[in-house]
């Protein structure tokens, strides 16, 4: 999916920034984010963050207090739809969709936001995903993504699992939700620095700015990535426009880099709870994946 946001007033009036599937764009004030809009004193440092998946286009409102519009009506979080417009600060951009419908796999209009939204089919979804020859050949007609994941399981495809569940949940969501559950999977056992990662990994899935993904990209550094708490904070580092921290020159990552890491990430922590249950711990976790995915954006 690629989605284009026109700037609708101001000096800018008439120019437009171009989206492309999988990635994350912060939009606010200062250099902290993305796209800077110096001129607007009424803009927060970061204001709101656009991520594109092939669920649709998730807004997420960070200007903390400062309020984020969509067709006027304040928001926090919300799933975009084609021309819909957002205010934020003085500004006003529209929302347009290049490429397939927005709600691929969110809440449809009319439909009660507290159900179950409806589900994908697998091409659909993959068509944003990294995948090997053996998860090609599962591909049929009309199978639906989550039945294909569970293919993927039973023929232990692990590594093409965790790049489908990145198409289909988007990159912060999915490493923020890893990051929650090897904090309750490890409990007590987790030594401060692995608690600090994740702690920062939490909390940058959450509100997935650079300056939440700062103290990430720091502890991971002065980490050996030998733990699962460490791998999973490199998939967050590696889910940003840049491999290198704000004021380098930027490293684009290399596609499918955020599922590596995951993947990688959930191997370790098999390998802590128990090297012996590895498969099943690891069948576990993508059927967790699977059931956060399809439940209702809150």
């Amino acid at each position: 999916m690629e989605v284009r946001l026109t700037i609708q007033n101001g000096p800018q009036k008439g120019s437009s920034v171009l989206l492309r599937s999988g990635q994350l764009v912060r939009f606010g004030r200062t250099n902290w984010a993305d796209c800077a809009f110096p001129y607007d004193s009424a803009l927060a440092d970061i204001h709101f963050s656009l991520e594109t998946s092939a669920r649709g286009v998730i807004l997420i409102d960070l200007s903390r207090g400062r309020g984020t519009q969509v067709d006027g009506e304040p928001v926090k979080q919300r799933q975009l739809l084609s021309n819909q417009k957002i205010q934020a600060g003085s500004l006003e951009f529209l929302v347009e969709f290049e490429a397939a419908p927005a709600s691929i796999f969110g809440t449809l209009p009319g439909q009660d936001p507290s159900q179950p939204p409806p589900v994908p089919e697998a091409r659909t979804i993959c068509a944003h995903a990294t995948l090997s020859p053996g998860a090609k050949s599962l591909l049929e007609d009309g199978i639906k993504v989550t039945e294909f994941l569970l293919k993927l399981v039973d023929k232990k495809l692990w590594a093409d699992a965790w790049s489908v569940l990145v198409a289909l949940m988007g990159k912060s969501r999915l490493v923020g939700w890893s990051a929650r559950e090897f904090t309750l999977l490890r409990g007590e056992s987790l030594s401060t620095t692995e608690q600090e990662l994740l702690s920062a990994t939490t909390a940058w899935g959450a509100d997935p700015t650079a300056e939440n993904l700062s103290p990430v990209r720091s502890r991971v550094e002065s980490d050996e990535q030998s733990t699962a708490a460490a791998w999973v904070a490199l998939a967050a580092v590696w889910s940003g426009e840049s491999l290198t921290a704000p004021g380098t020159p930027v490293i684009a990552p290399a596609p499918g880099l955020t599922a590596k890491a995951l993947n990688a990430a959930w191997n370790f922590l098999a390998a802590e709870i128990n090297p012996d249950q590895r498969e099943p711990i690891l069948g576990d976790a993508i059927n967790r994946a699977i059931q956060a995915a399809t439940a209702p954006l809150g």
